[in-house]
Formats: structure tokens, sequence, C-alpha cells
């Protein structure tokens, strides 16, 4: 196992979301340039499919197994034909980039409730929720 390089600073990111795993850039005065962000494959599938503005969170789960199968659960305000049109092309794409993998996804209307209240599944993990305005 690759162990990581020791960082002295450690500082957050602003992105116009909340990362709920605290998303980091790791900086270290002894190195010339800072590391790169590292973002998860959860985080890179929230953020394409919360490219969509009406979009209010994401959550992702992958199962261990030969299949490779990736939940994503994506909570949006109410049913919309249009809102759903855009966030199937978000998920298109995402199938197109990552083709090795299956895919099992799922748009769940809020109805005013709270969006991290939704997804029961214990494997759901939050990768993304809009930041309240």
């Amino acid at each position: 196992m690759m162990q990581q390089p020791y960082c002295e600073n450690t500082f957050s990111v602003n992105f116009p979301f909340l990362a709920p795993d605290g998303l980091r850039i790791l900086h270290s005065a002894k190195m010339e340039k800072p590391m790169p962000l590292r973002i998860d494959f959860s985080h890179e599938v929230a953020f394409e499919i919360a490219a969509v503005p009406e979009v209010q969170a994401v959550f992702t789960s992958q199962l261990v197994n030969p299949d490779r199968q990736f939940f994503v659960w994506t909570i949006v305000p109410k049913r919309d034909l249009d809102l759903y049109r855009r966030i199937f092309q978000q998920e298109q794409s995402i199938i197109g980039k990552w083709s090795p993998l299956h895919f099992d996804f799922t748009i769940m209307p809020s109805d005013g409730k709270e969006p991290t209240a939704l997804v029961t599944d214990p494997s759901a993990r939050l990768a993304y929720i809009k930041r309240a305005e």
C-alpha cells in the first residue's frame, strides 16, 4: 500500500456547494507546488449531476461485487419532466464515460421535505448537497 505524503497545512476549498466529506486540498510548505485536489468517484458523479441547478442533493453507493454496480439517488424539489430530461442527459454522459460500471439512477422529488431524510438505504453516502440560499 502506497503511503500518503505528510502535509503540514490543510485548508478548505470554497466551492459553490457543501461537500459532506470535507473536500480538502493538501499543501505542504516543503513541496514546491500544492498537491492536486483529490476527488473520489462518488463526488465526480455528483458534480456532473449537480450541474443541473435544481438538484438539491446526490447520494451514492457502490456494491463491492463483480458486477461493479453503482447506485445514484438524485433529489430534486418536485416532479418536472423538463428537469428530469436534463438530469437524464447528465446520467447518459456519466454512463458514456464510465461504461465498465453498471449504474442504477433514481430521481426522487423532495416535495418540501429535507433531502437528507429521503434516502434510507444504509449504504448510501451523501456526495452533494446544495447550499441553502
